[in-house]
């Protein structure tokens, strides 16, 4: 029976010889192990060591990397900075700072180095061209015959025929490959399926650890197929980061496969390691390690390139509107030497997290802040900043606002912080406008109706006001909207809980208290025609905005609207009801289309439950993966014509007896979609 016996660190075994030899110079060139090396996954590198360092009776060696030889695991980011590489407990004195050396390292995770062979190296001159040349020569022939070189370079198929896998198995699979934030369960399973490998005990008494090869013997690309591509590659050996569920946990969970030379994965294992190993720094932000996208090198990567001076690259890490604000200046470089703390962010090590946000279970929002220090100011003013996520891609965002105004923006909201509601109001009625800028010159029904919201101070003194975010500033029945017939059109969307902050605007500031706010999605605007639209005003007891007349065309109702209007017709009286786009936050990733959320309230209960119901439909031809807190809130009741509705009612049949045959009956429910023509009225 094949035994694949576990190296837990392929080259960090503690060595027992009591102190390594003076390393012999490079006359010595052809003792070197270089087929056993490279095999193992290793790079022949010439290294020049600056420095050895002793924690808890372990020895490290930073070395900068003058030249790769054979690459091996190692990439050309990796030698950008010194590693730092293990030496084990009995090798602090082998390597002299100053002193170079041709040494092999290997790289055991995306951000653990080791130095490998530790009994092989060799003292270099760098003089010496026709020497190293020789070396590189003769490194570069045995490379080229090796067999993991060919398993580096072998192209994994597209189409890959795959056995018969037992179903539970492919939705694990499914689950890890799809889920990448969430794969510490999925990742355990897998191990204990038959994909898993065991300890082998028919030696009992062995005090080598050796594990079988799994039940159902899978090739390199029936893995992929099945896991997705691999957090990291070393050697024969593909892992996947699984994370931790505790997220300030030291360690994390990892899935690895080895493979033979045959490319069979032999071996299939689940097990800590330091979470550490998985990230580039010793912040807090470590603990974050497990999100996909990996925001800790973006981080890295970003803070680096400021102090590196590389403009261009360092605003390719920006967000949208960092790169929109940064068209608007001379150069990169003027952008950031005025909006950001340059100096600051370049002297980061670690990057402590300071609050995070979330939809649903997903972290979408890592907010860090900066400290400056304000020769005038009691106390440093606070410059923050964000990692943000769209999918999986991370950005660095910041408020758009020059470092030199957002300092004085700072002290100006100290001086006025404890000035009386009634003077501030006063301030903002006299001071300030507010300008209602319509983004189009007409409007269609079931489009959006687009408008950016702006202050302005025209004073000559910082004025205090209430600030908040665009979706705070413009929920809870915002705008006044009169129809052609003169009718005030109503609100339809949810009511809101805001969080709001005292801040200052200066003289002559301009704010864009939201950028792109759609009228559209909160008023009930059916009928053509000319329409007046005016923003209530921010606080609401300031001077509401100006006014703007647009024409409204005829246009196709959005399917939000169509349910919206199929329900008034069986609301029974006294009942409320609202609509709005989905957030998504009840739905899994499997699923990343629209829909659209309804709440039928026929009793409001303060801080408790309302009496009601709440509708999620979404547009889809299929039933969706409600994310597993919401499987026993929401009910599938069938498919109407926009796709499956689920239902969550709370004693609504206290109020509406016949609520769900009702509902049934008006949007159509059925087993299945019906057919409808798409130009149907409500």
């Amino acid at each position: 029976m094949y035994k694949h016996a576990l190296v837990l660190g392929l080259f960090c075994i503690f060595c027992l010889h009591a102190a390594l030899a003076e390393p012999s110079d490079d006359a010595s060139f052809a003792g070197l192990p270089l087929e056993d090396a490279f095999e193992q996954g290793c790079s022949l590198v010439l290294a020049e060591v600056l420095s050895v360092h002793k924690s808890g009776g372990m020895y490290d060696y930073r070395a900068r990397i003058i030249r790769p030889i054979v690459y091996g695991d190692l990439a050309e980011a990796d030698m950008e900075d010194p590693l730092d590489m293990f030496a084990g407990a009995s090798f602090g004195d082998a390597l002299k700072p100053g002193s170079t050396y041709a040494l092999f390292a290997a790289k055991e995770a995306p951000y653990h180095f080791s130095w490998a062979f530790r009994n092989d190296v060799v003292r270099v001159d760098v003089s010496k061209q026709q020497r190293i040349r020789q070396l590189t020569e003769v490194a570069e022939g045995v490379y080229a015959k090796t067999s993991i070189r060919r398993f580096r370079q072998a192209t994994v198929p597209e189409n890959i025929e795959m056995p018969a896998l037992p179903p539970e198995i492919v939705s694990l699979c499914q689950d890890f490959k799809s889920n990448p934030e969430h794969r510490a369960t999925a990742g355990k399973a897998i191990f204990e399926s038959d994909l898993g490998s065991r300890i082998d005990r028919s030696e009992p008494e062995s005090s080598v650890l050796e594990y079988l090869p799994p039940k159902m013997l899978l090739s390199r690309s029936q893995i992929l197929s099945l896991l997705g591509p691999p957090t990291h590659e070393g050697g024969w050996t593909y892992s996947w980061l699984c994370g931790h569920p505790k997220r300030a946990d030291a360690h994390v969970y990892v899935l690895s496969a080895t493979f033979n030379p045959a490319e069979e994965a032999v071996c299939v294992l689940y097990h800590l390691q330091e979470r550490s190993r998985w990230t580039k720094f010793t912040g807090y932000l470590n603990t974050y390690v497990g999100l996909s996208g990996q925001p800790d090198a973006v981080a890295f990567e970003y803070c680096k390139a400021l102090r590196e001076k590389d403009w261009p690259k360092a605003l390719s890490y920006c967000s949208d509107p960092a790169k929109a604000a940064a068209r608007q200046c001379d150069s990169p470089r003027a952008f950031f030497e005025s909006y950001v703390p340059v100096e600051k962010l370049a002297a980061l090590s670690a990057f402590a997290v300071r609050g995070y946000g979330r939809v649903a279970d997903d972290i979408t929002r890592l907010s860090f802040e900066i400290r400056l220090d304000v020769p005038q100011a009691e106390w440093p003013v606070n410059w923050h900043w964000s990692l943000i996520r769209e999918q999986d891609e991370w950005s660095v965002d910041f408020k758009t606002m020059p470092v030199e105004t957002l300092v004085t923006k700072e002290l100006a909201r100290r001086a006025l912080e404890k000035e009386d509601g009634r003077t501030r109001i006063e301030k903002l009625k006299q001071h300030t406008e507010i300008r209602l800028v319509p983004l189009a010159e007409e409007f269609v029904i079931g489009q959006p109706m687009l408008f950016r919201v702006e202050m302005n101070s025209h004073g000559d003194v910082p004025i205090l006001y209430t600030a908040a975010g665009p979706h705070t500033i413009m929920c809870n029945d915002p705008m006044l909207i009169v129809d052609p017939s003169g009718a005030v059109v109503a609100y339809v969307d949810t009511s809101y809980q805001i969080g709001v902050w005292p801040d200052a605007i200066l003289p002559g500031e301009t704010i864009v208290l939201a950028d792109k706010y759609d009228a559209a999605s909160q008023y009930r605007i059916r009928t053509p025609g000319v329409h007046r639209f005016q923003f209530r005003g921010w606080p609401r007891d300031v001077t509401p905005s100006n006014v703007c007349e647009l024409n409204v065309r005829p246009g196709q109702i959005s399917p939000a609207d169509l349910v919206f209007e199929k329900l008034l017709r069986v609301l029974p009286e006294g009942w409320t009801c609202t609509r709005r786009m989905s957030s998504m936050r009840f739905i899994s990733e499997d699923f990343s289309g629209e829909s659209i959320q309804v709440g039928l309230i026929g009793e409001r209960a303060g801080k408790a439950i309302d009496v009601g119901m709440f509708l999620l439909i979404c547009l889809t031809d299929r039933r969706v993966t409600l994310k597993p807190d919401f499987v026993d809130e929401l009910a599938f009741w069938g498919f109407c014509r926009w796709g499956p509705v689920y239902a969550g009612v709370q004693a609504a049949e206290e109020l509406w007896p016949g609520y769900k045959r009702d509902i049934v009956e008006v949007l159509g429910i059925d087993a299945t979609i019906p057919k409808v023509s798409d130009e149907e009225g409500p």
